[in-house]
């Protein structure tokens, strides 16, 4: 019996053995977490997931909805709780969704951005169908942060993320519930997040795709379907109709309505869940920035109040293969399709691709081609996804700028006559595809009419065809009145490396005014390099621009600007800017003159004529509140200038030092400032609306 038991040991301790070496080392078990939407009340579900880190409770899976697939995503992605709570900390909606406010540096030339809306603008096709607006923020800003952050994988397939993961959304022509789980994972979550009339919709495939939580917005029913037999944890931030609370702004309307609108999707999908937390976030707002680390912190405790129940489930399940689909790694790519653009467009962008075809997925190559697409003038944004038939067939989704843009927008001060009414138009694709026609009209009692033409980018440069009449009225501090009015005709060719352009041409002008008429040309060159992240409120990178014109062959006139923001903490920044301008005082209309276009308060009413001047600003800015339609800052600020006659004799240093502050700049600019002067004066002034400065000196 002893030799016969030994080697029964032995065969059955080397069958073990091997079942362990065979067995897949992948299984395991843990739970499956359904996140609602409830917009940043959803930083609970972080403190859940802290809790659940730190009692190490495995996550195999994750079902998002809204700010629930925002936050799912970055875990799913591979960040940690402390790591997503310190993103969402540093998050300021008012600057991601800041498309409709002005810019802080605001320069002048002939090449600022055509596509930067400004005031409230009408979109239409060529058929004449409006297009446009869907919602009041594009969130394309806020698409870009998340998309920084998903960086850090480069999958296409999310079951085959860190944690794998789907978002749900809806699809707003058929009603239906989409569950995405495919493609660019910063596309899934911007179309889960996308509240109706809030955020525009966002388009995957053929589907306009809105809100998860029109359908569902607590996805308990969606995670069963995908990851069956795993224990099912759902974190709820919802809100709940009838409660008495004051509803105070239009948000507070929204809040209350989407509640009225999900609950019924929300308690019947709550049956269904194997462990349900709560946290207790009702007095919190939808959009309240100022307490995300107390909405974390609700998280927390919502979560350790379920831990031992989380735990018992754990223990208590058998032990199962993570859900995992097929890997495209590996398989060909049978086309590229490109979607979005007209047909000559879609062909010749497609040709850059095509050596894909034939070869297994590259999705780093992927998702660099839409990046690369995405940072083109003419693009507003653009996707990828991928389907499998016999194999792989890869589409690029391009989002182009609509056919027609119209808008209207103003400017107003009492510290200087500029009053302006804006109208402005831009008509795309006019004469061949992706060329641009721009006008915009200056309505007051200095008025303007700027005309330009650009040929479509290929790929790196096009030519710019422009036509200008401006109509000044100036009484300098140290001149008698002027007043004239200015032709400009000109062309130019123009490069684009990035962020950087540079621009060659030739330019004609004709003045007729006070003391006679004139006429000149010669060459022009302007060159621009602008990295700043958000031109409403940047915290990094920086602004250069400089345009010359050698008038006549015989005077170069010439502007250079430069800004540079710091970011000290996430409240404070502080903002340089420098200047210089080179004139001639001979010639009518070809003076500089300091404070015309702002460069210091104190001189803006009465400018000084110079022959060359140059300008230093200096502005510490602190956030006092924050909200989605816009912040509300405090600033210090202070500038100098110095202004030189053609034989470099000084003609005035003025100096000012000030306060300052904005309301909400996504619905209109304002500030309100109190300034004192070298002339020791103290002046107040307000400022409403965003100007559009002259494109001195190119005619």
């Amino acid at each position: 019996m002893r030799y016969i038991g030994k080697p029964v040991m032995i065969l059955l301790l080397i069958i073990s053995l091997l079942s362990v070496l065979c067995s897949d080392s992948s299984a395991s078990s843990g739970i499956v977490l359904a996140l609602s939407g409830g917009g940043l009340r959803g930083v609970a579900h972080v403190g859940v997931m802290k809790v659940l880190a730190d009692n190490n409770i495995p996550i195999v899976g994750i079902v998002g909805t809204s700010m629930g697939a925002l936050m799912g995503g970055l875990a799913a992605i591979g960040y940690t709780p402390d790591q997503i709570f310190e993103i969402v900390s540093e998050v300021d909606l008012a600057t991601d969704l800041s498309e409709n406010s002005g810019q802080i540096f605001v320069q002048t030339g002939s090449h600022y951005d055509t596509n930067i809306p400004s005031g409230y603008w009408l979109r239409k096709t060529k058929t004449g169908d409006q297009d446009g607006p869907l919602g009041f923020f594009s969130a394309t800003k806020l698409f870009d942060r998340f998309t920084r952050l998903a960086s850090k994988v480069e999958v296409i397939d999310f079951m085959q993320l860190p944690i794998p993961y789907a978002a749900v959304a809806t699809d707003i022509e058929t009603g239906e519930k989409v569950v995405i789980t495919s493609g660019s994972i910063v596309s899934a979550m911007r179309a889960s997040m996308a509240i109706p009339g809030l955020f525009e919709p966002w388009r995957i495939g053929n589907r306009l795709l809105v809100d998860g939580g029109v359908v569902s917005n607590l996805p308990v029913l969606t995670a069963k379907e995908l990851f069956p037999g795993y224990p099912i944890v759902a974190v709820d931030v919802t809100d709940i109709p009838g409660r008495s609370g004051n509803v105070k702004t239009i948000i507070d309307v929204l809040d209350r309505s989407l509640t009225i609108l999900t609950h019924q999707n929300v308690s019947e999908e709550r049956k269904y869940a194997d462990v349900l937390i709560i946290p207790d976030v009702l007095d919190f707002g939808m959009f309240d920035e100022s307490k995300v680390a107390d909405i974390y912190e609700v998280g927390v405790v919502a979560a350790n109040e379920k831990i031992d129940i989380i735990k018992s489930l754990v223990q208590d399940m058998p032990e199962m293969n993570p859900f995992k689909k097929e890997s495209a790694a590996g398989k060909l790519v049978e086309d590229v399709i490109v979607t979005g653009l007209p047909p000559k467009s879609s062909a010749l962008l497609r040709s850059n691709y095509l050596h894909w075809v034939g070869k297994p997925i590259d999705t780093r190559a992927i998702i660099a081609a839409s990046k690369e697409i995405a940072a083109r003038s003419d693009i507003l944004a653009a996707d990828y996804r991928v389907e499998e038939n016999d194999g792989l067939i890869v589409y690029l989704e391009v989002v182009p700028y609509p056919d027609f843009d119209w808008g209207v927008s103003g400017y107003t001060t009492n510290i200087d006559p500029y009053r302006w009414l804006y109208v402005r138009g831009i008509v795309r694709d006019l004469f061949t595809e992706r060329d641009t026609f721009y006008g915009i009209f200056k309505i007051g009692e200095e008025w303007g009419v700027d005309l330009k033409y650009n040929t479509a980018p290929d790929p790196l440069r096009f030519w710019e065809f422009r036509y200008s009449l401006q109509h000044w009225n100036l009484e300098p501090v140290n001149s008698f009145y002027k007043s004239w009015r200015r032709h400009g005709l000109g062309f130019s060719h123009s490069f684009k490396f990035g962020a950087f352009e540079l621009g060659l041409g030739y330019a004609y002008e004709y003045i007729d005014g006070t003391g006679g008429s004139n006429n000149s040309s010669g060459p022009v060159f302007y060159a621009s390099l602008n990295t700043l992240d958000v031109p409403s409120d940047p915290t990094r990178g920086s602004a250069f621009s400089l345009t010359a014109w050698w008038d006549d062959f015989d005077e170069v006139l010439l502007r250079a600007d430069y800004f540079q923001p710091l970011k000290i903490s996430n409240l404070w920044r502080t903002y340089l800017r420098l200047g210089f301008a080179e004139g001639n005082m001979d010639r009518m209309g070809h003076a500089v003159y300091l404070g015309a276009a702002e460069e210091l308060y104190s001189v803006a009413g009465r400018p000084i004529e110079a022959e060359r001047m140059a300008w230093a600003n200096l502005a510490f800015r602190r956030v006092i509140s924050r909200g989605i339609f816009g912040s509300i800052t405090g600033e210090v600020f202070a500038g100098v200038g110095y202004a030189l006659d053609k034989d470099n004799n000084r003609i005035d240093l003025p100096w000012e030092a000030g306060v300052s502050i904005t309301v909400p700049n996504n619905v209109i600019d304002t500030k309100f400032a109190v300034f004192y002067t070298s002339d020791r004066e103290m002046r107040f002034g307000f400022f409403v609306g965003n100007p559009i400065w002259d494109h001195y000196p190119i005619p």
